[in-house]
This record gives C-alpha cells, structure tokens and sequence, in this order.
C-alpha cells in the first residue's frame, strides 16, 4: 500500500511553478499525493488526488473578489484539514511554503502524524527581515516535531540561525530530467547571452548592464524575457541600455515553455546575478532558469548568491562573480569575452553533464524519498 501525503499549497499551479508538480510526479509508485489548495489555476493532474472535487478554477493572477473569498474561508480551512487527513488516513503533511505553514500552526499541533514545510526563499528570507517575529514561529514550529525542506546548504544553516535544529532541515535537490536532446553548438560571434527571470531588482540585470558598460567594444548580444514586476527597476535598465554603445540589448515579455526551450538551445551563455535586493528579496536556492540552461548545455555566468554555488561551479561548468559587486562582474565578463572554442565547448559539456548525472540518476526522488523516511521512522 503506497503512503499517503497531503500537500497544502496556496495556488495550483501557473506555469512558473510546474517545477513543484514534477517533485510529486517523480514518486508516484511510492506515494499517493493529495493536493489541498486555496487556488485552483487549472485541474490537479490525474495522477494526484484532489481534496475537494467541487473546488473551481479561478483566472490567474488571482483577482479581488477571489481573494476576499478566500480570506473569508480562512477560518474554515484548518478544520477541513483536519478531517481530510483522519478520513482518508493520512500518513504525512507536506506545506510548500514557510507562510502557509503559519496558516495551518494550530493544525500542525493538533495533527497525530509528522509534517514537513518546504522553504523556497522568500519565506525565510525576506518574510523574516520584514516581521522578525516570524523566526520564533518557525523556531516553535520545530519544536512541535515538523521538518524542513530547504535547497541546499546556504538555506540550511539560515534555518539553523533561527534555532531549528540541524538534524530536522533536509535538502532537496530541485533537479529534473527532461526530454529534450543537447545539441553541441559552436560559440557564437557576438556571444549571446540570454536570461529569463522577471524584471526585479533580486535577478541582476542592472548588474550586467553595468558590467558591460566597463569593457571596451564588447562583442555581444544581451535577450531579456520576463515579466515587470517593478515599473522603475525597468525603467532604469532601459536607461541602462540607451548608454551602451556596440551592443544589442533586447527586451522582450513573458514566453511560453515552448518558447523558452527554443532560445534555450539557440543561445550560448545564461546569465543570472542574483544578489539580495534592498528589501531582502532573495532567490532562496538557486534560480529553476540555472538549472535548466545546465541541461541544455548552457555556460551559466551567476554570483555567490544563496544556493547557487552548489550548482554553478566556477571555471567548470560556469562563472560565479561576487553578489551585487559591479567590478566582479565586469572582471568575469572579461574572461567569458575571451573564450576560446575549445574552451566553450568544455564549458557547455560540463554544464551538461553537471545536472544530466545527478537528474536521471535521480537524486531529487532519493532526497524525498530519505526525507519522508526519516519522518516516518
């Protein structure tokens, strides 16, 4: 008989979180995974069970009046989880996001079987820096007995500053094969760089503009892809861009998937340098763009921002420059301008092989699979 896990997870699911589908489709001969949400953006996958079968689907992003209705229900909803979990004989609940575990802390107590709370960034980064408070409700959340799920070692011990002990925090590596083929190209001339991540201060692009404008005659073409999620933040990479002279810097809106693989396998080199903005917004891990670029085969030039570091090597399958520091990235930019074919080519395999061994070797399912057997024992 397969184990049953109850996720609770705020909206199911927009496109830009199908990563967290694919963490329950990989371990669907072990577990039956329920889903209870409080926004359903489209159907549960068949392969899931969902909690409540008359839930509609709302539009996204989540208008007024469906928020106002959910709020209402908020009372409600912790009773509802109580009693799905001893109907349907619950064997684990698993929270994705430090807040909505918040939510559920009185459900948490009262439940008779372990829970476990994944943490992706900006609930135990920046939600702590704005209500510090939030730290002693994580730190009692330990307490009660629940794990943690975290990305990698950066996460972990900032969870352990807040006094969870060490042994309660698991990592997860976030890493997925997927079915499209590496196809070695040669390096291109201007060098194209690609980066797709919302227009936010956290992503960098300011950073690498910058950067840019310190080499002389840089041989290279910039393409953004994102949405705007601060008006001024774009307005001043625009700017940004209007000064930089022998260079092509394209701004363009939010892609599709499809869309997405496609620059992907036509680009030579990602970018993303991610720092912490001046409201402690924060990757938290490492940037799902990171990760794919690897399996595509693509050079990542990033920082030493969070997690990022134990996927990005430097001088193997990528450049890490210093976090927020201009002058880093100018100094690392320089040396990419200067690749050698053979060098490229080094540089793309390794990135590949980085992520490709540890994905279908399945590390990610084995991280879960020792997390909830840890929790069961």
């Amino acid at each position: 008989m397969k184990i049953k896990v109850l996720h609770i997870i705020d909206v199911y699911l927009p496109e830009t979180m199908i990563w967290l589908e694919k963490l329950m489709l990989l371990s669907t001969d072990i577990y039956e995974h329920h889903i209870h949400t409080d926004y359903l953006i489209r159907k549960v996958n068949s392969e899931f069970v969902q909690t409540n079968h008359n839930q509609i689907t709302v539009a996204y992003p989540i208008n007024t009046f469906d928020k106002i209705s959910n709020k209402i229900r908020q009372f409600l909803k912790p009773n509802e989880v109580l009693n799905y979990i001893r109907v349907h004989d619950i064997d684990i609940l698993h929270v994705h996001f430090g807040h909505l575990a918040l939510d559920y802390f009185d459900t948490i107590r009262n439940l008779k079987i372990p829970s476990v709370i994944s943490f992706y960034g900006f609930d135990y980064e920046r939600l702590p820096y704005l209500y510090p408070k939030i730290k002693l409700k994580y730190e009692a959340l330990g307490r009660l007995g629940c794990f943690f799920i975290v990305e990698g070692n950066y996460s972990k011990n900032l969870l352990h500053s807040y006094g969870i002990t060490k042994e309660r925090i698991k990592i997860v590596h976030m890493l997925y094969a997927h079915q499209y083929a590496f196809v070695q190209q040669s390096l291109a001339r201007p060098i194209r760089f690609v980066q797709v991540a919302t227009y936010t201060e956290k992503k960098g692009q300011d950073i690498f503009l910058e950067a840019i404008k310190t080499i002389d005659k840089p041989n290279l073409v910039v393409d953004f892809y994102g949405e705007i999620a601060n008006q001024q933040y774009y307005n001043k990479l625009q700017n940004l861009s209007k000064n930089l002279k022998h260079v092509q810097i394209r701004f363009h809106s939010k892609i599709s998937f499809e869309q997405y693989k496609l620059i992907l396998q036509q680009s030579d080199i990602a970018v993303n340098l991610s720092r912490r903005s001046k409201e402690f917004d924060t990757e938290g891990g490492c940037p799902v763009f990171v990760k794919d670029a690897l399996w595509f085969g693509k050079p990542v030039f990033s920082t030493d921002h969070c997690d990022i570091p134990e996927i990005v090597v430097h001088g193997l399958n990528g450049w890490i420059a210093k976090e927020d520091s201009v002058e880093s990235a100018s100094q690392v930019l320089s040396q990419i301008l200067n690749l050698s074919e053979n060098e490229y080519r080094s540089y793309a395999t390794n990135a590949l092989m980085s992520v490709n061994c540890n994905a279908k070797g399945q590390i990610t399912l084995s991280d879960i699979i020792a997390c909830y057997n840890s929790m069961i024992r």
